[in-house]
């Protein structure tokens, strides 16, 4: 980071999860992150601090389109005295734990599913016949409609009947959500926000003209402001400046070679990850090229025969100053002051179980090659390996890069064939103990 002071909440939010990050690049369905809670709690307490006629204003403002906006408008001048609270992460009977409610005297008025790139939840179980009892009951499995069904039964304002919003940065709202036709998701109004412009209400909130008579609500917005910003949520948007500097990476010489490298090296690398795990089978993204902040990468993810993903090998170039390999730092990883040339292995299965995939790691970390090393995180866990530039490129030669790759790839093989062995354990024991895939007959 430069040297001006970081944000409160980027204090009190110290860990960032990389594995979910590098899913969402390469297409897979993301599960809930930490950041989306914390950014959720936050949000929901400076909404609760501020005056009546404030957070009358930022329903307007942030949650509503035209239609309901106006509804809203209506009401509000109906019933001026209604007293307006907001919950985080509040349990639905029978629909599962939304994000953020906002509640008045009589009950709820409006939901707020707050997404980054997460995809979107499904139940699997049935309502319970004491729901049926009280006259509720699911009916979809989709999150948001079974939100919004919660929401129609247990809304009871006159001449409203209840809003469904979607705060998201990078997912995308189902193709009906918008336009909600028939009434598919049960309220009458669906809209969506974007943290881009939560983070311009934040502004306009943090400014010392502020009408608030609260010192904490103009610190606590400067502070939210400042930690989206630090988190890149603060735009969606790409200026001139952004188009001049990428310039040279999309066209031309730079981009044509950097493509052929990467080719190459993939077409190198092909054999020694055919053979890196046992009766697993590769999944081969040609052309499957991904950016993150501050990296160029490719990957390739091997998956067993009716079983979801396992294993993830991903290889590519990192520069110092990105946020993972400021991370490895933090942690206390020495890793080259320079862009790096890196292999990382991680779990990329679809159920995640971080505890179990760092213990098991820790239990594997004297058997490691001298160049691997493992990071351990609250959020994720994997192997990686790095070597500088300077020591792979003297030459300009890509088949040196490709000849290390090779080679920690072959290097690190009993480590992940291990890994992997007691990944299909620990499935087997949970399956066995659940009884799923019995009625199906498989083992």
């Amino acid at each position: 980071m430069s040297e001006e002071k970081q944000s409160l909440y980027s204090a009190l939010f110290p860990y960032r999860p990389r594995f979910n990050d590098r899913s969402a690049a390469k297409g897979e369905k993301r599960g809930r992150e930490p950041l989306e809670d914390f950014l959720t709690s936050a949000l929901t307490d400076l909404l609760n601090r501020l005056t009546p006629r404030e957070m009358k204003d930022a329903i307007e403002e942030l949650f509503l389109d035209e239609s309901s906006a106006a509804a809203w408008k209506r009401l509000c001048e109906r019933q001026p005295e209604t007293r307006l609270t907001w919950s985080a992460q509040q349990n639905l009977e029978g629909a599962g734990r939304c994000d953020i409610v906002l509640n008045d005297e009589k009950g709820p008025l409006l939901i707020i599913e707050a997404k980054i790139r997460a995809g979107y939840s499904e139940s699997h179980s049935r309502s319970s016949s004491s729901e049926e009892d009280k006259g509720f009951r699911i009916k979809d499995r989709h999150q948001l409609v079974r939100y919004g069904q919660w929401l129609s039964e247990k809304c009871k304002t006159p001449e409203w009947r209840g809003a469904l919003v979607l705060l998201t940065h990078f997912t995308e709202p189902p193709d009906d959500f918008i336009s909600n036709e028939e009434e598919k998701y049960h309220v009458e109004f669906t809209s969506v926000c974007r943290w881009s412009r939560v983070f311009l209400w934040l502004k306009k909130l943090g400014q010392k003209n502020s009408k608030s008579n609260s010192q904490s609500v103009y610190f606590l917005a400067n502070q939210l402001e400042k930690f989206l910003e630090e988190d890149n949520m603060n735009s969606e948007t790409i200026t001139i400046e952004n188009l001049d500097a990428a310039k040279p990476f999309v066209i031309g010489e730079h981009a044509e070679r950097i493509a052929a490298s990467f080719s190459a090296i993939r077409g190198r690398l092909k054999p020694a990850l055919k053979k890196l795990t046992e009766k697993r089978t590769i999944v081969d993204k040609t052309e499957e090229r991904f950016s993150l902040p501050g990296s160029i990468c490719d990957y390739c993810f091997f998956k067993s025969s009716g079983h979801l993903r396992d294993w993830c090998v991903e290889w590519g170039l990192c520069w110092p100053e990105s946020p993972w390999a400021i991370d490895l730092r933090k942690h206390g990883h020495s890793i080259p002051g320079e862009v790096l040339w890196y292999i990382a292995v991680y779990d990329g299965g679809d159920n995640v179980d971080v505890q179990k995939n760092t213990k098991d790691l820790s239990q594997l970390e004297r058997d490691l090659p001298n160049s691997w090393k493992i990071w351990k995180h609250d959020v994720d866990s994997g192997l990686f390996t790095v070597r500088g530039v300077s020591e792979l490129l003297g030459d300009g030669n890509i088949d040196k890069v490709a000849e290390w790759m090779v080679r920690e790839i072959q290097n690190i093989r009993p480590v992940v064939i291990e890994l992997t062995r007691r990944r299909a354990a620990a499935t087997k024991t949970r399956r066995a103990k659940t009884g799923v895939g019995k009625r199906q007959g498989k083992s």
